[in-house]
């Protein structure tokens, strides 16, 4: 533009319906070089999606060089106008800066990809929502970490290092944790959650994990993810550096809400039900206003105290 600075890179999005694959066809949506004063423009989204993919793969490329980065203007913005924002791999190319706005979520069923040295800005948050989704590079996530897919994996490339700076929930449910492994077998793969974070962590299998706790950092606790929350694990023996697994807490009837045990607002915790593998289920005086149990569809062998 007349002011000196580089234009945005603007939007290419292709559906193949009769191929899977682009073949050597290339796609460009870099932002314009700097002239001048001002930056070069922010990157453009390249989305491209065979007849193989449910959801496409996002690209997100720049060309200008370092000396060209360095402030918010050169971000490319996944905000409130941007819709069908789910997509399949994500790539981070180049000197390309992804941000996500506030109240905006990105839906990632795919890998992620980050070859940048940039962070990820805004206060929205990433999803990874597919059964497993592999990250590769470090990224820092500034807005908000999410995994609450039950039963799905996260593999992590070995030796990066990914660090959150403002939410984060991985969760998985009773008998479907969420798993946290390296992407190659017996690598460490390191995680930064800064203090200011009350972290969510819960039904969870760790392996090979160090929690970074250097002046930003903290320890990690995740909760239901001992032995008697899942049967058969014992993340206390994952090679976890810095990860903390206590034992669950028993469940209390309190009958807040109605008669009916399947109703997880009647205990406490109240995220679930309980099921047979909780290590104690405490049914309080119903005479002292709490509601009887008189619904019940509940089978197997549960620890009554």
């Amino acid at each position: 533009n007349n002011s000196g600075g580089g234009g945005g890179g603007g939007r290419i999005a292709v559906a193949l319906t009769n191929a899977s694959t682009f073949g050597s066809v290339s796609f460009n949506a870099s932002g314009g070089a700097r002239n001048g004063a001002v930056s070069a423009g922010g990157a453009g989204t390249i989305y491209l999606k065979g007849t193989n993919q449910t959801y496409g793969t996002l690209i997100i490329s720049n060309s200008a060089s370092l000396a060209d980065v360095g402030s918010g203007a050169i971000r490319t913005l996944i905000s409130t106008q941007v819709t069908g924002t789910a997509v399949g791999d994500v790539q981070l190319l180049g000197t390309a800066v992804l941000a996500v706005s506030n109240a905006c979520t990105l839906p990632v069923y795919g890998n992620w990809s980050n070859a940048t040295a940039n962070a990820v800005g805004g206060s929205g948050a990433v999803e990874f929502k597919g059964p497993t989704n592999t990250l590769y590079g470090s990224t820092v996530f500034s807005g908000g970490f999410v995994c609450t897919n039950a039963g799905s994996k996260l593999q992590f490339q070995g030796n990066t290092t990914n660090s959150i700076l403002t939410a984060v929930n991985i969760s998985g449910a009773s008998g479907s944790p969420v798993s946290l492994f390296p992407a190659t077998a017996g690598e460490r793969w390191y995680i930064r959650v800064t203090n200011n974070v009350a972290p969510t962590l819960k039904y969870l299998i760790v392996t090979n994990s160090t929690a970074v706790t250097d002046v930003w950092g903290q320890p990690l606790t995740a909760q239901n993810s001992d032995p008697t929350s899942l049967p058969g694990v014992n993340n206390q023996g994952n090679n976890n550096t810095n990860w903390l697994f206590p034992l669950a807490a028993a469940r209390v009837w309190n009958g807040s809400v109605d008669t009916s045990w399947e109703n997880a607002a009647n205990w406490t915790p109240n995220d679930s039900a309980p099921t047979p593998s909780d290590i104690g289920i405490i049914v309080t005086n119903v005479a002292s206003g709490n509601r009887r149990i008189t619904a019940c569809s509940a089978s197997g062998e549960f620890s009554l105290k």
